[in-house]
């Protein structure tokens, strides 16, 4: 099977490098992407910095994962920064932005 996988892997820290996924085996990565639920990862609450988007159970906004990467940074670099937030987190994150990214669109 095809892996997926884009650029290097996650954790090395090259701030040249393109922005990365982890290889996964293209049949498991559906599969779990299929199956995870948004509500497990990201909390949407007008109490908690006006309803941006954040990691579960932290006040860390999602969009900050986005911003660090793609200032190439490693995602080490941004859970050193964030240890809030657990590296199975925005994994997981990353994971279903990916399968979103290249799901066909409706017709």
């Amino acid at each position: 099977m095809e892996p997926l996988h884009f650029g290097q892997h996650f954790g090395k820290s090259n701030r040249n490098s393109s922005f990365a996924f982890p290889t996964l085996p293209l049949a498991i990565a559906l599969c779990y992407v299929a199956v995870m639920n948004a509500k497990d990862l990201i909390t949407v609450d007008p109490e908690i910095l006006g309803g941006t988007p954040v990691f579960k159970g932290t006040r860390v906004p999602v969009k900050t994962l986005f911003d660090y990467l793609e200032d190439n940074y490693s995602l080490d670099e941004f859970l050193e920064c964030f240890p809030s937030v657990t590296r199975e987190m925005a994994c997981r994150i990353l994971e279903r932005s990916e399968s979103a990214l290249l799901e066909p669109a409706a017709a």
